[in-house]
């Protein structure tokens, strides 16, 4: 069995400014300008995806890169309107593994 791609998601709409409530939407964290576009590294940063960042099933090949200031809407937008509460943890992403603006395709990525 294959994993899904972390970085493909379904959400609902209104959770990055979408004009009707209940459209369901497809955003690919990898190349969507408003969840990973990027001008410098220091917009960047790691997360691992899905709601909770301490999945046990993560893999290190999972975890994505995307703006700082677009995680909150991605948690909203995976989580949903009701939120369960994630259990305490410390969040370790893969040793090597840093977020960094691609200056071809000004994207967010992850680098080792």
């Amino acid at each position: 069995m294959t994993r899904p791609d972390g970085a493909v998601f379904a959400y609902c709409a209104t959770a990055f400014g979408g004009a009707s409530t209940g459209t369901c939407a497809v955003m690919n964290v990898v190349t969507d300008d408003a969840i990973s576009g990027c001008t410098g590294d220091d917009e960047c940063t790691l997360r691992w995806p899905g709601c909770c960042e301490c999945d046990p099933t993560a893999q290190s090949t999972d975890v994505l890169a995307m703006r700082k200031d677009a995680v909150s809407n991605y948690t909203a937008a995976i989580c949903g309107p009701v939120a369960t509460p994630c259990p305490a943890c410390a969040v370790a992403y893969p040793t090597g593994a840093r977020a960094a603006c691609d200056p071809t395709t000004h994207h967010c990525t992850v680098t080792r």
